[in-house]
Formats: C-alpha cells, sequence, structure tokens
C-alpha cells in the first residue's frame, strides 16, 4: 500500500499513538483506513451495527486502561454510535469516534450522505464529549489523534478530505 494514501496516514498515527485495535462497522467512505489497518499492525474488530461499535470500544477501553477507537463511515452511522458514546461519557471512559464523511468537493451536489445535517452531527458529538469537530487536512487529523488518543474524556471527530473519497485524512 501506499504509505503516502491518505487512509495508511490514518492507520499509522493511530498505530503511533497507541492504539492497538479499532472497532468499525466498514463503509465506503472510510475504507481506505481500513485497507491499510493490516499493513500498520492495527487489529480490526469489524461490527453489524454501529452502536455495537461504540459499546465494544467503551468496553474495550474499560478492560485496557487505553482509549478505545471506533471507525464509522458517514451520515446516520455517526448518530448510530450515541447511545454508545453516551454511556462511555458518563462512565469516563476514553473513546475516540471517527466518522467518515463525503469528500468536500462533492458535498451539498448528490454525494451520498454528502449533505448539509453535517453541522447537527457535529453539535451532537460535542454535546457528549469534551471535543467535536470537522477537521480538513491532515496535519489536523494527526494532531488531534495525537492529543487525543492519551486522553481521559471521550473525543469524537468527525473528518474529511477534500481530493478523496476518504472521509478521513
Amino acid at each position: 500500500m501506499d504509505q503516502s494514501s491518505p487512509g495508511y496516514v490514518a492507520a499509522q498515527a493511530l498505530v503511533d499513538c497507541g492504539v492497538t485495535a479499532l472497532f468499525t462497522l466498514v463503509g465506503g467512505h472510510t475504507t481506505p483506513i481500513v485497507d491499510a489497518c493490516p499493513d500498520v499492525g492495527l487489529r480490526l474488530i469489524d461490527v453489524r451495527h454501529e452502536e455495537a461499535a461504540a459499546h465494544m470500544a467503551h468496553g474495550y477501553a474499560r478492560a485496557t486502561g487505553g482509549t478505545g477507537v471506533l471507525l464509522v463511515t458517514a451520515g446516520p452511522c455517526l448518530t448510530n454510535t450515541v447511545s454508545g458514546v453516551a454511556h462511555a461519557y458518563a462512565g469516563g471512559a476514553p473513546l475516540l469516534v471517527i466518522g467518515g464523511r463525503a469528500p468536500l468537493a462533492q458535498h451539498d451536489r448528490g454525494a451520498i450522505r454528502g449533505h448539509s445535517g453535517s453541522n447537527a452531527r457535529i453539535e451532537i458529538a460535542q454535546s457528549l464529549s469534551q471535543n467535536g469537530k470537522i477537521l480538513f487536512d491532515r496535519e489536523s487529523i494527526i494532531g488531534e489523534l495525537a492529543a487525543g488518543v492519551p486522553h481521559d474524556h471521550v473525543r469524537s471527530t468527525d473528518t474529511f478530505a477534500e481530493n478523496e473519497s476518504l472521509a478521513c485524512v
């Protein structure tokens, strides 16, 4: 795999932050990250519903003392994590949620899940976390991952790149 690809950069950034497991429901916007995970040694736990990924990441954080990390694709997939994220937040478990999104160039142009409802999703994420934002470039994403993974609080990040079909990085 191309080590400069956005998916590889995101997966490697997670590993560099000490993440060893990623809970996910694979989706089109996040497939490049998922594809890079075996190359960087990041264990994937694929689930059948986003809420399950959130609860499993929460349980992982509680059991290991590390940060539970989950990766979900765009739109309602992020909001499907709300119950699990709220439960982790209430219990003080460290959780990082990475949510996909349609490429910026396709925003509000009919791309799947590329509508303007993302602001509402960010508001929901902010109400359940210490930080919820949209990130536009690799440096910001890597910086947020490095800052977010060691913390003791839930962090929710909805990210995308301008010229990629990848939502995160």
